[in-house]
């Protein structure tokens, strides 16, 4: 199977491989270590410090520093982001604070002489930066932050203020220690509030001392992430040089005139925010490597680990039971199928036009795609570092075998960035419209999101409405299959066919938009005695739960359709093929079964989702043959899996008195 498992690699290294293998090797020398698991905060937010120095004195982030990076440029960034992330979140976190949020911003908020300025110093880490925008009073709502930024005529200054606590900037990345901030506050001139910009604030002198006017301290011990110096900031009346006002999009002249070529202020402020999306891309990509570390961690151990006889017989594997298979490797299945939406992602990101006009259209889709995805992303991943750590028992409630740190570090990702519910309630509003402009026009545009629907949203909802029973066709699996309504004979082999899957997905999508825009058109009409847009935001907070799950609906639909596009596209073998088609099988299966509310409607009738879940059960063991395989196709080095994953619970050596020592770091305390 070797010529497998490199099939299966390639899928995940689809770029850089060499920088991969160069960037592991460089993760596994000083100083990039892991600390002693009792270290105290402070001593761990220096180690990662230390370690993003020693990154950028190796170079590795010389591929950001152009203005309009290259797609191999980019390509290059991601891979070794991915590293980094895989070895500690920590680290990876640093790097999106440092260059993602506070360099990011300067570069697509600023100008070419700001880049000058800034850049040279953040990228060489000569300085610290951090982004402050989040407040203790304002987190997803970032339009109505409450921190001020008034221009001052007579001195051409700009006044940085926090009018009151709710406006501290909070839990703000690499604030402890930071030489500069990137402040986004509302920005006033002559009395008139022009909206949110970003503003280059200086924190420290040369000495490191902090400026007058600025205050600073940490959050405090967090749940994970310790290494990650997380920060409170004030500012009272700081004075900022007008320079300071990042001027891309916007500028002050020196009577305190405010000019932008783009007039609509919500336009100008969606398209500075859309600009820094690479944070979420950075988190969707955090997903998938943690689940791959943890997975991989668990199923190896599972793979060695025996508890258990029958008879005289040898301890039976606990992958070797069905229900330690039940909790772990649709996890798997889900961890490959959700690469294909991470890539494709960051091909959106990569390919961004120049021209502001199309770059402009390409950022709502990328907004729409980075909201779904860091929320399904998240949440697939959260269940599945869960699923490796419950599998492992005692032993992956030890942080010495990585699951719980990992855990531990990712949880912030749920609501960093933009909160997870948030998101997948914005992206469904969009895809709202889409679908309401499709039926009105009985026509879904062949470049959109809902390509699909065409004849899907406009016959078959009317069966679904009618109660009738949707059933695959007779005959042979066409290339598009789709349902239809009729009552024909069916073959129970056919359920696990992704294509069928696909189009159980395709229908549930389709529901749920119908439901939704019926539930929302009768919450609107009850909010009547308020005007229009104060009855649709009443309508859209009364769906808020319906929402999630049509948000939902759509990315896992798409996160199969690109599996399967890529099973087809990207994969070499036949033999990697078929086995891929097994986990996308497996994948569609418990997408569908896990849905209470689809399996409750007339769409799959009870025998046939009995039917499904006898299929899923097979395909369980079928998938567990090839564990191992799929466990080495993730591409984690050994180095990174959690110890048990290679030492099992016979290997002597590593469980004698001595190396327990090591691995605890408890030597001093063993010893009384």
């Amino acid at each position: 199977m070797e010529g497998v498992v490199d099939d299966l690699c390639c899928f995940f290294e689809r770029h850089n491989r060499p920088e991969r293998q160069r960037m592991f090797e460089i993760l596994q020398r000083p100083p990039f270590h892991p600390l002693p698991l009792d270290q105290h905060m402070h001593i761990q937010q220096e180690h990662s410090w230390k370690s993003l120095c020693a990154v950028a004195e190796l170079g590795l982030l010389d591929v950001v520093r152009p203005i309009q990076p290259t797609q191999h440029e980019y390509e290059t960034f991601w891979a070794r982001l991915e590293c980094a992330v895989m070895h500690d979140m920590a680290l990876g976190t640093l790097i999106g604070a440092h260059i993602g949020l506070c360099a990011g911003a300067i570069m697509t908020m600023g100008t070419d002489d700001q880049h000058e300025q800034y850049l040279p110093d953040l990228y060489a880490c000569e300085r610290r930066g951090c982004f402050a925008m989040t407040e203790l009073g304002h987190g997803s709502n970032v339009r109505d932050l409450e921190t001020t930024a008034h221009f001052d005529v007579a001195t051409q200054e700009f006044v940085i203020n926090t009018p009151r606590d709710s406006a501290q900037k909070f839990w703000i990345g690499n604030a402890v220690g930071a030489h500069l901030a990137v402040v986004m506050a509302q920005l006033y001139t002559n009395g008139v509030c022009h909206g949110v910009h970003g503003f280059v604030v200086p924190m420290r002198d040369a000495h490191n001392h902090l400026y007058p006017g600025v205050r600073v301290a940490d959050v405090g011990h967090k749940m994970g992430l310790n290494g990650n110096p997380n920060g409170r900031i004030w500012f009272n009346k700081v004075r900022i040089p007008a320079d300071n006002l990042l001027r891309r999009y916007g500028s002050v002249a020196e009577d305190g005139s405010y000019s932008s070529f783009i007039s609509d202020s919500n336009l100008r402020f969606s398209i500075c925010l859309a600009e820094l999306l690479r944070g979420r891309i950075a988190i969707i990509l955090a997903s998938s490597t943690n689940s791959r570390v943890c997975l991989g961690t668990a199923i190896s151990y599972a793979l060695s680990r025996r508890q258990f006889r029958v008879g005289d017989a040898e301890e039976t594997l606990l992958l070797d039971y069905p229900m330690h298979q039940r909790r772990l490797l649709p996890h798997l299945a889900m961890t490959y199928a959700m690469y294909s939406p991470i890539w494709r992602v960051q091909v959106m990101w990569n390919d961004r036009s120049d021209d502001i006009t199309v770059r402009m259209q390409q950022m709502k889709e990328i907004h729409i795609m980075t909201s779904g995805f860091k929320s399904l992303g998240g949440w697939f991943a959260r269940d599945a570092m869960q699923a490796a750590r419950e599998a492992c028992g005692g032993q992956g409630y030890a942080s010495w075998n990585h699951i719980s740190r990992f855990k531990a570090d990712f949880d912030a990702s749920l609501t960093y960035e933009g909160d997870n519910c948030v998101l997948m309630a914005l992206g469904t509003r969009t895809l709202m419209k889409m679908y309401r402009k499709g039926l009105k026009d009985r026509k879904f545009p062949s470049t959109g999101l809902l390509f699909h629907m065409n004849g899907l949203a406009m016959s078959d909802i009317q069966a679904l409405d009618l109660g009738y029973p949707v059933v695959w066709r007779e005959g042979p699996l066409p290339a598009g299959g789709r349902f239809e309504d009729a009552t024909s004979w069916f073959d129970a082999s056919l359920l696990r066919h992704p294509v069928f899957l696909l189009t159980c997905l395709q229908v549930r999508e389709n529901l749920y938009l119908n439901l939704l825009s019926k539930r929302l058109q009768q919450e609107t009409m009850k909010a009547g005695n308020l005007p229009q847009a104060d009855a649709e935001e009443t309508a859209w907070n009364a769906c808020g739960s319906l929402a999630m799950d049509c948000g939902r609906a759509f990315f896992e639909r798409l996160t199969m359709q690109w599996f399967l596009d890529d099973i087809r596209g990207v994969v070499k073998l036949e033999a990697t093929r078929n086995l891929l088609s097994k986990l996308a099988s497996l994948f569609g299966l418990w997408l569908v079964l896990g849905d209470a509310r689809f399996c409750g409607t007339s769409a799959l009738s009870v025998s046939r989702q009995q039917d499904m879940r006898q299929e899923f059960d097979t395909l369980l063991g079928e998938v567990r043959v090839h564990a191992h395989t799929l466990v080495q196709g993730m591409a984690v080095p050994e180095f990174f899996l959690g110890p048990i994953a290679t030492s099992g619970d016979s290997n002597d050596k590593f469980w004698s008195y001595e190396q327990t020592l090591k691995n605890t770091t408890y030597a001093g305390r063993a010893k009384l």
